[in-house]
Order: structure tokens, then C-alpha cells, then sequence
């Protein structure tokens, strides 16, 4: 397992962010968790992605402790390589006691489906952490009961899943309840298992809460902005959200897999409810049923993934957004994992009974799951070409980086005014990166930059997409071309132009910062 989970990882650099396999490519959401890494400040407004509470930070909050330590400047290859290999360990632990197919179940879907997985290794989009942190928290799960150890674990992930999204919590509490279920809820006693159980996950998304409370607070104290997110659900985005999802969706056989997933949670549902009412167990589907209800991982990633769509539709966010892929990608991929996976365990147990005996002698299993490895290794050699992404470097990205660079080596230290898209891309590719900072009126989140940044006395105006420093001349054919302004005032700061210069096509003027004070100070 371990050869076969190395395996998959050794691919990492075909999904990189230099890369044409994410979607969306190198934007300023890439940028936002490199800058972040590399930071400088530290407060409660990093405990989010730049101010949005639907985001945690955690991850680039120990990339920037661990920068600080070893005074080591982060790139976004390094925060998506610490993402990749934070995922696969994530499933080799909770495939290790499950075994070799579940283990090429989860690792099949995240490198041979890209429609799902170019947003799941997006470094710009918390699904990868997200991801990661859901199952080793339902493998910690599986042991709370009997260890307290595990059960702190699974706290402990629960939070950090629930920290990058609320919506982990489907899934944290989700699992309590099916592995109860499994045993039966008819006494007292069992619900108060299950009230224990439940209490770390809780716990994460009470403590997640006060958390993104005291943020909101502290941005409206500090920056009169709170960045909360406007969330309201309404039944008017149901059916335009649906027919969005339907359309994402790939074709007939997920739509299959859904359904199918759904009718198998009404029959663990009904054997819950049989076991509540102490009802005889005897007969096919009782029979069936009562096998579903004894896969509580599996049923927990079909029903979170379900009731994560069902919550998603009636979001005002989610048609602000167009009803992007993106949100529905990481339930797509739970939803076909955890199909899979109980489907294995079914499989398993209905196998011919001259079958049953290798799948139950360990030493038989161990010689089998070997000799699977070989051979997939070897076809993975022969045909890895056309098995897996091939890496195909983005050209706009080799651009931006090389305007990037050339920023750096003529302007070092200078910082970055402009549209927020620029000056948050050229100054995350940098080596040391320059201090960026978007302009008034802009797609604002790093307010906690304006003082160093007017502690500079000279500032670099990337002028594409930033018209406060533009002036308008008339031209010798009768357009218009646009130049930087002599003089420009930002937050009350008088600056005047030095220098105006085209860097392989992106227009900047570097200014100055002026002796006269500004006449709006």
C-alpha cells in the first residue's frame, strides 16, 4: 500500500500550479495563499483567507510560522506540494486497515478524473486540506469510542475540516451517528454513546463559530469592514441550482451512482428504523439492509455529500457565483469514493463461497494485493502516458512569471499599487515578493499592508486595470492612449512620477513619494 500510495504521489508535478490542469490557471486566488504564507503580520484577520470567513488559513498559517523559523520564502509550487502530500497521507491512513482496493478507490478518481480534480489540487480553493482533514478525521472516528486519544484526533481534525469549510461538519457528525446506528439507538444508554461521540465535532464547530465571530468583530473594529459573507438561502435559486448541478454532473452513470447512493441510505434508514422498533431482522432486504448499515464511512460520505447539494441549492452564494463546478466538486468525489467503497464491502460478502477464503486469509490477501501492485506498477510504466495527466506547463503562467522576475530585478523592494489581480499575481511569483497592495476602490482584503506600505518612499503603479492613475491624452490618429498621471494621491500620500516604462507589454510608472504634504491630508 504504501508502494502503490508513493506511487501516485510521485505524480504531483503533472497537477502543479505552473500547470494548464487547474482550472482557472494562475489567478490572484492562487496568489492570495502564497502572499499569505509569506506574510509579515500576523492577527486575527489571517485566521481567514483574506478576510472570508469561509475559508480557514490554518494551512498558511504554519507555512508562515515555518518561514519564520527557518527565514524561508514560500512559492506556490511549495504550498501545493505540502497540500498534495498532506492528502495522500490523509488516504493511505484511512486505507490502512480497509486495504489494497480501497486504497486505488480513493487515489483512482482524484488522478484519472479531472473534472473533479483540477479543483480538488487548486491551492486557490480549500477542498485539498478540506479533503484531507474529513478522512483522517472518520479514521480517528472509528477508535473514539475506545481510546480517548482518538477521540481528541477526531476533535482536533474535526476543527480544522470544519475551520476551512462548515460544511465538514456533515460529515464530522455525520459518522457518530451511522456507527451508533449500526448498534442500535432503542435504550438511553445508546444515545448517551452517541452524545459522547458526537461532542468533539461539536465541540470544533462551537469553537469555529466563536472563531469567525471574533474575526468579523475584530475586522469591523479594525478595518470598519467586517468581510462577513452575506449567506441567505431562498427556494427561488432551488430549481436554476439543480439544473446547474444535473449539468455538471457526468452523464448518466453519476447520475446513477446518486440515485442508487440515495436509495441504499433509505434502506440503512429503514433498518435504523427497525432496530429502533426491535423488529425481526429476518428476510432478503432486512438482510441487505442491515450489510448497508454495517459500512458507516462509506454511508457517511454518501449522506454528507447529499445533504451538502441539498444545503447548496437554495444558496444565494452559490448562484452569485454561476453555480460553479467548484462547489460541487468535492461531494462529486466523496459521492463516488464512498459509492465504490460499499460497494467493495458488498461485493465482498456476496462473493461465491470458493471466493470468500482468499479475501479472508491474510497471507493470501498480502501475495494477491503484491501481485496487483507489480502488475500495476508495471502498466502504469508501459501506459502512464495515456493513464495519467500528462504535465503541460501554461504558458500564460511562464509569462507571468518572467514580468514577475523582471519587476523584481528593476525595482527591488518596491512595492506593488494597482488592480488587485496584478499586483497580488506578479508579487507572488517574485523570489522575495513585493509588497502588494490594491488600490482604493479595488477588490480590497489586505488592509493590514497600508502601513508599511506608506512607510515606502517610492512606489511601482502597475497602471493595466488601475485607471486612478491614468490621464488621458489625444494621440497623432485621433484615439486615445493612456498615460500615468503626474501626480497621484493615494490615502492622503502625494506621489509624483519618476519613471514610466513598458515590461514585456504591462505598463508601469514608478513614483516618489513627495516633500510637499497632500492638500486632502
Amino acid at each position: 500500500m504504501i508502494i502503490m500510495a508513493g506511487f501516485f504521489a510521485f505524480q504531483a508535478l503533472r497537477y502543479a500550479p505552473d500547470t494548464t490542469f487547474i482550472a482557472g490557471g494562475y489567478s490572484s486566488d492562487t496568489a492570495i495563499p502564497v502572499l499569505m504564507a509569506n506574510s509579515d503580520h500576523t492577527s486575527l484577520f489571517s485566521l481567514y483567507y483574506w478576510g472570508q470567513d469561509r475559508f480557514g488559513s490554518w494551512p498558511f498559517l504554519v507555512y508562515q510560522f515555518a518561514a519564520d523559523a527557518f527565514a524561508f520564502h514560500w512559492e506556490a509550487i511549495h504550498i501545493f506540494l505540502g497540500m498534495y502530500l498532506f492528502l495522500h497521507l490523509s488516504i493511505l491512513v484511512f486505507c490502512w486497515r480497509r486495504g489494497f482496493i480501497p486504497l486505488l478507490v480513493l487515489l483512482g478518481p482524484l488522478h484519472f478524473w479531472p473534472q473533479v480534480s483540477n479543483y480538488l489540487f487548486d491551492i486557490a480553493q480549500p477542498y485539498g486540506w478540506q479533503l484531507a482533514s474529513i478522512l483522517l478525521a472518520l479514521t480517528a472516528a472509528e477508535r473514539s469510542g475506545r481510546s480517548r486519544t482518538a477521540a481528541f484526533f477526531f476533535g482536533l481534525c474535526s476543527f480544522l475540516a470544519i475551520w476551512l469549510s462548515p460544511s465538514s461538519v456533515l460529515y464530522c457528525l455525520g459518522m457518530p451517528f451511522l456507527m451508533m446506528s449500526e448498534r442500535g439507538l432503542s435504550s438511553p444508554t445508546r444515545w448517551k454513546q452517541l452524545g459522547r461521540l458526537s461532542l468533539p465535532p461539536l465541540l470544533g464547530y462551537l469553537f469555529h463559530s466563536l472563531l469567525r465571530r471574533m474575526v468579523v468583530e475584530h475586522n469591523n473594529d479594525a478595518y470598519y469592514h467586517g468581510y462577513e459573507t452575506p449567506l441567505k438561502w431562498e427556494s427561488r435559486w432551488i430549481d436554476p441550482a439543480f439544473r446547474a448541478v444535473i449539468q455538471h454532473l457526468d452523464g448518466t452513470t453519476e447520475i446513477l451512482i446518486w440515485l442508487v447512493a440515495g436509495a441504499l441510505l433509505l434502506l440503512a434508514a429503514l433498518d435504523i428504523l427497525r432496530r429502533s422498533l426491535r423488529q425481526d431482522g429476518s428476510g432478503l432486504l432486512p438482510q441487505l439492509s442491515s450489510r448497508v448499515l454495517r459500512n458507516p464511512a462509506s454511508l457517511t460520505l454518501l449522506s454528507g455529500s447529499i445533504l451538502f447539494v441539498i444545503a447548496l441549492l437554495p444558496l444565494n452564494w452559490f448562484a452569485a457565483n454561476l453555480y460553479g463546478a467548484r462547489y460541487i466538486a468535492l461531494p462529486r468525489y466523496l459521492m463516488a469514493t464512498g459509492f465504490l467503497l460499499l460497494m467493495h464491502k458488498l461485493l465482498l460478502h456476496y462473493l461465491p463461497f470458493t471466493l470468500r477464503p482468499i479475501s479472508n486469509f491474510g497471507p493470501m490477501r498480502n501475495l494477491l494485493s503484491l501481485l496487483l501492485t507489480v502488475a500495476l506498477l508495471i502498466g502504469f510504466n508501459v501506459f502512464g502516458q495515456m493513464l495519467f495527466q500528462k504535465r503541460e506547463v501554461s504558458d500564460a503562467f511562464l509569462f507571468r512569471r518572467s514580468v514577475a522576475r523582471a519587476l523584481e530585478e528593476m525595482y527591488p523592494g518596491v512595492p506593488l499599487l494597482g488592480n488587485y489581480w496584478e499586483t497580488y499575481v506578479y508579487a507572488s511569483l517574485q523570489r522575495h515578493g513585493s509588497l502588494p497592495q490594491p488600490g482604493t476602490g479595488q477588490y480590497q482584503r489586505t488592509p493590514f499592508l497600508l502601513p508599511d506600505f506608506l512607510q515606502s518612499d517610492r512606489i511601482l503603479v502597475i497602471l493595466r486595470g488601475y485607471p486612478a492613475a491614468l490621464a488621458k491624452n489625444e494621440s497623432v490618429d485621433g484615439g486615445q492612449k493612456s498615460e500615468p498621471r503626474r501626480i497621484i494621491t493615494f490615502r492622503s500620500v502625494e506621489y509624483q512620477l519618476i519613471e514610466f516604462k513598458e515590461i514585456h507589454g504591462l505598463p508601469v510608472a514608478l513614483y516618489r513619494k513627495s516633500e510637499k504634504p497632500s492638500a486632502n491630508r
